[in-house]
This record gives structure tokens, C-alpha cells and sequence, in this order.
């Protein structure tokens, strides 16, 4: 393909001018023109907005669309790890990277309005932002596992996250304790996949952490509120909220112990929807703290996503991809705690408007996908 741009080049660019002439990369391109069109056709729908800084007007599928310091704004005052009063419990979320695990802790309220009371990685880092190829520390140099020993690195890190978690008091502001209730551990990383399942199965934290899995609807992939009940197998929601909760808990057969499979899609809309509602509103999402900057990384991921309408089988659907050059391993954390809320019992009740409507006829038909033949790797 490059040798035929190469040589067509000056009937194929034209009349056309890269203002950053300089702008390619070199090992695959040779021009700042032809990476403009590599991006244009990679990504359609923000090619405008991100790269040529005049982005087409809003229509209905951006309406979510955050901004990341309205997002580190959203502030409760309060120190790391207090939770505000009126809140009734806690849930966590992990999300497994190849050397650094990410994690969020949140406070919830029945209604699902939530807040974030704790956030961060392991192992810790010095610098307040990072990127993934910048770590001090990974969990290999921490550990003394090789690069190649993923499970044993990440062993390592989940253990040790559940040491800090033992670690903490979680008071909230009237000084009663609170206890973290449920929470999940992303399982999507096919290396780390071992450890999780046996951490979930074996660790002294196995009552707590759920492995767990995000999937998205597909032409040929069911929303998960239509898998059919197999008692003794799975352990869905009761069925007048499993539209709200679309999560699933299963019994796999490679992990001995149940997984919970959830729709990524709704759960972006859900966690996008209640950090764009009024502070501490119900159903919203509040961040513990004084200080926005504070927060720049975790806004960043927060708002690494934008919406996509699309209809998939005659349905409408929201779906939210990821901007270029982003990281959205803390956004993963915080839906792992909304999950693990649902999971809990916690629902909009009369938030439950804030979400967009799905059109979702009764009479379509409802078929089962084992668990053990769900296709791993559809990330978050």
C-alpha cells in the first residue's frame, strides 16, 4: 500500500497541504498527508474535532460529552477515604494491566448516587500522572517475577492490594465505620486471567471479589438482560430490574467460581449520565477532595470515551469508543464499583429517566450464550 502511494503520490495529494508537514511516522509513512488520511479513516467521528480543531455540531449521540475539568470539579471536600454522610456502603474495582494494576473505591447510596472516596495503583506511584510506559514501578520490578510471568506479577499485586485494603478504616463523616460490601476484578486480560480466577477462588478475599468480564451488544451478541435463566448455572437480577442492572453472574467451568459478565455499553452510559448530573443529585458521581488538579489523571480517563449512535438488530444503541491516544483504566475501576453496586441492590428508582430509553420490544427472542463459550477479550 505505501509503495503504491509512493508511486502515485503527486496525482493522490493533489492540490492538498499539510499545515504539519513534518507530522508522520516514518517506519510506516511517508508523508504528513498520508498519516492525516491513516487518522481520517481510523477515526471517522472525531478526525474533525481532535485533529483539525473545527468539530461538526452536536447532534444527539453527543449529549454525554464531558469536560475533564467540569469532571475534577466535582469535589466533596472531604479527605481521601471518608465517606459523606448519608452513604451506606462501599464497593471496589480493579482493572489488571500487564505491569501496574489499577484500582477505585466508592461510596454508594441506594439510589445509586455514588462517590469516588479512594483511587490508585499498584504499586504506588511517586509521580501523580504517568503513562504506562513511563512506570518507576511495575509490578515486576516489585514483585521479582520476569517480564514473561504475568500471573505470578499480578499474584503479587492483588495480594498486595488486598493487604492495603485491610489496612484501611473506612469512616464516614459521622465517624461510623464503613465496610467495602462487593466488588469485581476485571478478568478480560487473557495472561492475568489465572491469577484473578484464583485469587477470586482461593484469597482471603474471595467473599468479596467477583471476576468479571464487560461484553457488548453485537449483531450476533445478545444484550445480557435477554439471556435466558438456567437455575444452578446463572444469577441474574430479579427480572423487573435486569434492564436497569444488565449484568449477569455465571459458573464457569475454568474458574471454579462465578463470574459476572456485564454490558459495557450501559454501564458508560450510566457512569457518563451521573457525572454530568448536578452534584450529589441522586444518581450522580462526586470525587473525594479540595484540590482539581488533583484529579487531572483520573478526569482524563473518566473522559477517554465519546457516543456513538448505532442500531444493532432494530435497536437503538448507544456505543462509546475510545478516543485516540487515551487510557481508561480508571474508568474501568469506577464501573467495576457501579456493577458491584447493582450487584449489591442499589437502583436509580426515581433517577431512572436521567438514563436514555432503549427500545426493547417483548417479543424478541431470547436465546442463551454459555458462559463458557462467551469469546474473551471484547474490553471495556
Amino acid at each position: 500500500e505505501i509503495q503504491f502511494y509512493r508511486q502515485n503520490q503527486a496525482v493522490m495529494d493533489g492540490e492538498t497541504k499539510a499545515t504539519w508537514p513534518a507530522r508522520f511516522n516514518a517506519k510506516a509513512e511517508i508523508s504528513g498527508i498520508q498519516a492525516a488520511m491513516n487518522l481520517f479513516y481510523k477515526f471517522p467521528l472525531t478526525f474533525d474535532g481532535e485533529y483539525m480543531n473545527e468539530p461538526k455540531s452536536l447532534d444527539e449521540s453527543q449529549i454525554y460529552r464531558l469536560d475533564k475539568q467540569s469532571v475534577r470539579e466535582r469535589l466533596t471536600g472531604l479527605p481521601r477515604g471518608v465517606v459523606p454522610l448519608g452513604y451506606d456502603f462501599i464497593t471496589v474495582g480493579v482493572d489488571i494491566q500487564l505491569r501496574v494494576l489499577f484500582y477505585a473505591v466508592m461510596a454508594w447510596k441506594m439510589d445509586l448516587t455514588g462517590s469516588i472516596i479512594d483511587y490508585g495503583y499498584v504499586p504506588k506511584q511517586r509521580r501523580r500522572e504517568f503513562d504506562l510506559d513511563n512506570l518507576e514501578f511495575t509490578l515486576q520490578s516489585q514483585s521479582g517475577a520476569i517480564d514473561a510471568n504475568v500471573d505470578a506479577a499480578v499474584s503479587w499485586g492483588l495480594m498486595q492490594f488486598g493487604a492495603y485494603l485491610d489496612q484501611q478504616t473506612w469512616l464516614r463523616e459521622d465517624k461510623l465505620q464503613i465496610f467495602p460490601k462487593t466488588g469485581q476484578i476485571d478478568i478480560n486480560f487473557r495472561a492475568s486471567e489465572s491469577a484473578v480466577g484464583r485469587f477470586c477462588r482461593t484469597s482471603k478475599w474471595k467473599s468479596l471479589f467477583t471476576p468479571a468480564m464487560g461484553q457488548a451488544m453485537t449483531k450476533t451478541k445478545k444484550r445480557i438482560s435477554e439471556w435466558k435463566d438456567h437455575p444452578g448455572q446463572n444469577w441474574p437480577p430479579a427480572r423487573q430490574h435486569r434492564r436497569e442492572c444488565q449484568w449477569m453472574e455465571t459458573n464457569p467451568r475454568d474458574h471454579g467460581c462465578r463470574e459476572r459478565y456485564f454490558d459495557t455499553n450501559h454501564w458508560k452510559t450510566f457512569v457518563n449520565t451521573a457525572l454530568s448530573l448536578p452534584l450529589h443529585s441522586p444518581g450522580s458521581i462526586s470525587i473525594f477532595g479540595e484540590s482539581p488538579e488533583e484529579h487531572r489523571q483520573l478526569s482524563e480517563h473518566l473522559t477517554s470515551h465519546y457516543p456513538q449512535e448505532v442500531t444493532i438488530d432494530g435497536i437503538d444503541q448507544t456505543q462509546w469508543v475510545q478516543r485516540p491516544n487515551t487510557r481508561d483504566d480508571l474508568l474501568d475501576c469506577v464501573i467495576g464499583c457501579a456493577v458491584s453496586a447493582s450487584r449489591h441492590g442499589a437502583r436509580l428508582s426515581h433517577v431512572t429517566s436521567a438514563l436514555p430509553a432503549i427500545n426493547e420490544p417483548s417479543d424478541r427472542r431470547i436465546i442463551n450464550i454459555p458462559a463458557h463459550r462467551i469469546v474473551r477479550g471484547a474490553s471495556l
